[in-house]
């Protein structure tokens, strides 16, 4: 099974909801949140961490116990659940997560209107550059490339060690990646723009969850 969950991180400025979401959580995703340097990315991690707590709660796994252990590259996996892998992500206001019980997975997301040719050009695979600028929408192409090769690299869990331009991507529907029919990809377009991915090895779609934060304290 794989879980992904969204929540537009909004209400957390409202006064007592960022607490209310930080109490919730382990000492680690709490020293996470908090480590962040400006108040938007303290409540993007926070939002992102108690999606994780909510999607491990639909296991039977309490997050605000949990410890945490890292791979080389700095991807997390809970100690004692080696079994579960999750992925999260944030761009804007939204925070995504993603967990499976049935082996690597990754997720990326990003806010509409994100288009840098440049980027793609010096970082994508060739043939995924060319896709972009003969594109009749290349903002559209780019933001979806980018999601669907983040998510793999955040399932292979290497990040940047892995470079984008090693492995080509084709967006089709499902999107594919060349060569390898191990992996497989769910795409998300919310309804207000933004874009998301997720990577795993599971060929069932996702049927995404959406937590509405601004309900947390009457839960």
């Amino acid at each position: 099974m794989t879980c992904v969950c969204f929540a537009d991180v909004t209400p957390l400025e409202i006064p007592g909801y960022y607490a209310t979401v930080i109490e919730r959580l382990s000492p680690e995703r709490r020293r996470k949140a908090e480590a962040c340097r400006t108040k938007q990315g303290r409540l993007l991690s926070a939002g992102a961490g108690y999606l994780l707590s909510y999607a491990l709660s639909l296991l039977g796994v309490n997050e605000a116990c949990a410890a945490y252990s890292y791979n080389q590259y700095g991807k997390p996996r809970i100690t004692g659940q080696e079994h579960l892998d999750f992925s999260l992500a944030h761009s804007g206001k939204m925070a995504m997560c993603a967990l499976s019980d049935s082996g690597q997975v990754g997720c990326d997301i990003e806010a509409p209107g994100r288009h840098n040719p440049s980027a793609a050009k010096r970082f994508f695979h060739p043939n995924e550059y060319h896709k972009i600028i003969n594109s009749d929408d290349p903002g559209r192409d780019f933001i979806r490339l980018w999601t669907l090769k983040e998510s793999y690299l955040k399932a292979l869990g290497t990040g940047l060690a892995t470079p984008l331009s090693s492995f080509e991507i084709v967006p089709g529907n499902p999107p594919y990646l060349c060569g390898n029919d191990e992996y497989h990809f769910a795409e998300f377009h919310l309804e207000n723009g933004y874009h998301a991915a997720v990577c795993s090895l599971e060929k069932a779609a996702c049927e995404p969850i959406f937590v509405d934060f601004s309900t947390l304290q009457n839960n």
